[in-house]
């Protein structure tokens, strides 16, 4: 487990051309597909907080058209996510796509276009580490449905390793929070690249034990 120093919410929300089938294009007399070009046709740095503070997830379809300039005009939603939030900043997002136009005999064309903007939210780091510490709780007992949050402080030391580890907040379960501290002690850091100062850098992690699988323990060992 790699206790980290610096929380980052993971997410991601990409923006996929859904590229039309090429009867559609002999339709048009269009052979040459448009194709993305500038910024990343992706919407990472718009996850709405909205979105966010309800978890809100899914995939906004969009349909548009894309200008003789490579411009997208024309937004709408085809397809909704299921959240207003995210349908209303993929069309924000899309509309500062750009792309290669299409060509019809040689000259750019206009054509209607469709994309998936799909959002998704990573695991929550509290629970990916919380899952990685697991294996250090010595409990023969299911974790309790009321555990709450671990948090701990500690020290990462110029050689590496984790000192002055304490528990700044209980989940409300002993066992999980024993667990907590030994995985923190039993930490070690690459410090390669990095300078720190004699006295170490502080850092803190927190485990969320409350979305964690109930997997059997670990068992306890005889006494000798």
């Amino acid at each position: 487990m790699r206790v980290l120093l610096a929380a980052v919410a993971v997410l991601f929300a990409t923006g996929a051309s859904a590229e039309p089938e090429d009867p559609y294009f002999l339709a048009f007399g269009v052979h040459d597909r448009p194709t993305s070009i500038g910024i990343p046709h992706t919407c990472a740095n718009d996850y709405p907080s909205a979105a966010l503070k309800v978890s809100a997830q899914g995939t906004t379809t969009l349909a548009f058209r894309i200008t003789v300039e490579g411009k997208v005009r024309a937004i709408t939603v085809k397809t909704s996510s299921g959240n207003k939030d995210l349908d209303d900043a993929a069309m924000r997002c899309a509309a500062r796509w750009l792309y290669k136009t299409a060509t019809k005999n040689g000259v750019a064309v206009e054509i209607p276009w469709v994309a998936n903007v799909v959002w998704k939210l990573g695991e929550p780091l509290a629970v990916r580490i919380a899952g990685q510490c697991l294996k250090y709780r010595r409990s023969p007992f299911p974790i309790p449905s009321g555990a709450g949050m671990t948090s701990i402080a500690f020290r990462v030391m110029q050689d590496g390793s984790v000192k002055g580890v304490t528990l700044v907040h209980s989940s409300g379960d002993k066992s999980l929070d024993d667990a907590a501290l030994l995985c923190a002690k039993s930490s070690h850091y690459d410090n390669s690249t990095l300078t720190l100062p004699p006295e170490g850098l502080l850092g803190h992690a927190e485990m969320d034990w409350s979305q964690i699988p109930q997997t059997p323990p670990v068992a306890l060992s005889p006494s000798k």
